[in-house]
């Protein structure tokens, strides 16, 4: 039955096994993306509206084949044609997330699809269409451009912060994004990520926190604020943030090294060695990094789980 619209991008959150990942917030196919949110019901439907869609496109190809309507003909074959990159461009990818594509592609469709032959119908029921599809189009366009605005601001605040290296200043710039979307679990981990930058790390600690209270099954924040707890020092609660990383996505070998690492710092040999023999277990060439042999702890798990790699001396990286 899917898990409702506009949901992919937080389910995917749960599932996602090796961070850190791109928060993905919709599917990169239509087909895929409509059975993952609606279900069976929603991809049946889908298939309905496809098939009255080409039974209308069917039925306007006699309608213009006449001389006398080459104009409309061409109108017919330029919108089948750009209908037709819009629809196949959504098995790969779904731009008409953006309401501003949405319309672009609408119109297209619409000029494709509606009758060129006028149907005939009741005054006042044609007058009562009309006055509804003007004003569905009305907010579509309205709400296309607040999109729009929003999304060049936000992509405005990232590339101006980075540029020009004042990074918290560019995390402050996306308090507008969280104010039309408070639960925005990418804009505060983003947020962490620019403050860690520019070294304000209660900052960056409390969007971690503000995106973690939002989505708690996201590793990828888990894993960033320890990270951030380890580079300032914090072992205790870096090794507390990453357990929950590694609870979330076992399968992720850096996450068992940095765990490793921040449990030995904090003087929990156990759970350090642990976490190095789970890395290595999940990914064996971690025995080559530079840094492995640094701690005794993680050259103990190599000796025991990797003798003939430990006694190699190669190195990878």
């Amino acid at each position: 039955s899917g898990v409702g619209l506009y949901t992919f991008g937080h389910e995917l959150a749960r599932y996602s096994s090796i961070p850190p990942q791109q928060a993905q917030a919709h599917a990169h196919n239509f087909i895929l993306h409509v059975a993952a949110e609606l279900g069976l019901p929603g991809v049946m439907a889908l298939i309905f509206t496809v098939t009255m869609g080409g039974r209308g496109w069917l039925r306007n190809w006699p309608a213009v084949s006449a001389p006398e309507h080459a104009s409309d003909r061409r109108l017919l074959i330029g919108a089948t044609a750009g209908g037709a990159g819009f629809l196949i461009h959504h098995l790969f990818d779904i731009p008409a997330m953006m309401p501003a594509i949405a319309l672009g592609g609408l119109i297209v469709l619409t000029l494709a699809l509606a009758p060129f032959k006028s149907v005939p119908a009741e005054r006042s029921v044609w007058r009562g269409v009309s006055v509804l599809v003007s004003a569905l189009s009305i907010i579509l366009v309205v709400t296309s451009l607040i999109a729009g605005v929003r999304y060049n601001s936000y992509v405005s605040a990232l590339t101006d912060g980075v540029r020009s290296g004042e990074y918290a200043q560019a995390a402050d710039a996306l308090n507008d994004q969280l104010a039309a979307d408070p639960d925005g679990v990418a804009l505060q981990t983003q947020r962490g990520m620019l403050f860690a930058l520019s070294g304000e790390t209660e900052r960056a600690r409390a969007a971690y926190e503000a995106a973690l209270e939002a989505e708690p099954l996201w590793a990828f924040a888990w894993a960033n604020a320890g990270m951030l707890a380890l580079t300032a020092g914090d072992a205790p609660l870096a090794q507390a943030y990453l357990t929950e990383a590694v609870l979330i996505a076992p399968d992720e070998a850096w996450l068992h090294y940095w765990r490793s690492a921040a449990a030995e710092s904090a003087g929990d040999e156990l759970t350090a060695e642990v976490a190095a023999e789970a890395a290595l277990q999940r990914n064996p060439h971690l025995r080559y990094l530079p840094e492995w042999d640094t701690s005794q702890i993680r050259a103990a798990a190599a000796e025991s789980l990797l003798p003939d790699l430990a006694a190699s001396g190669a190195r990878l990286f």
